[in-house]
């Protein structure tokens, strides 16, 4: 019975593994295409979305050394294991958050008062929403694994992937209007909400994780009491 349960969790670790590491990877490209993308346009909205990116693959990062390091047995020093440093990562994404949110907002602020013309604008529009689409399915599979597999990181990290799916999606839109009416201080504007978006919904959301995870840790303790 021990054995299996051991060879249980092996199973559920690596899983984990391939999951984040994928994560990773594919992030990674993803802010690396919504550059080129930006360079392709010059657009604050897209670049917004491309600086919002970079948290993502930064939180995938810590998620994937929690992960690893959960999975280190327990110990003296850690009589209830390494599991719950877990909980703790949505902690370090706050911080990655508003660094991220300031940069936005200073990059639509001056295109308020500065508004120019968005080249290629089409092209980079339907570049920005087949990220968006690669992007939706991470978000998925990340949170599908997390919950086979216990793991609430996993499914944190594909909530956040599916909070860059959503300011993607709004980026688009807001292009399309822009683009239509040439109005392109509507560009900046855009780039300013998806800052304010950024600090809203995320912070909150890892607040609201912070909480599950105080309520996890408090019912393990008395458990292996």
């Amino acid at each position: 019975m021990q054995n299996k349960k051991m060879e249980d969790d092996k199973k559920e670790f690596r899983i984990r593994l391939i999951a984040i590491i994928s994560s990773v990877l594919v992030s990674t490209l993803l802010m690396l295409f919504k550059f080129y993308v930006y360079r392709l346009t010059n657009s604050s909205a897209i670049l917004s979305d491309a600086l919002e990116s970079i948290i993502n693959i930064a939180a995938s990062i810590f998620a994937l050394g929690s992960i690893i390091f959960a999975a280190i047995p327990a110990d003296k020093s850690h009589p209830y294991g390494h599991g719950q440093i877990e909980y703790f990562s949505a902690g370090f994404e706050g911080a990655l958050i508003l660094l991220a949110s300031i940069g936005i907002f200073k990059t639509g602020w001056d295109r308020i008062f500065s508004p120019q013309p968005i080249p290629n604008i089409d092209e980079g529009t339907f570049l920005l929403l087949i990220a968006s689409l690669i992007n939706f399915i991470l978000g998925l599979a990340l949170i599908y694994v997390g919950k086979k597999t216990n793991s609430l990181t996993l499914i944190a990290d594909g909530k956040h992937v599916l909070t860059d799916v959503y300011t993607s999606a709004g980026v688009v839109l807001g292009l399309f209007v822009v683009n239509i009416t040439g109005w392109y201080m509507g560009d900046g504007i855009i780039a300013c909400i998806v800052g304010l978006n950024i600090v809203v919904m995320e912070l909150v959301d890892e607040a609201l994780e912070l909480v599950h995870a105080e309520h996890k840790i408090l019912n393990v303790i008395p458990e292996r009491s």
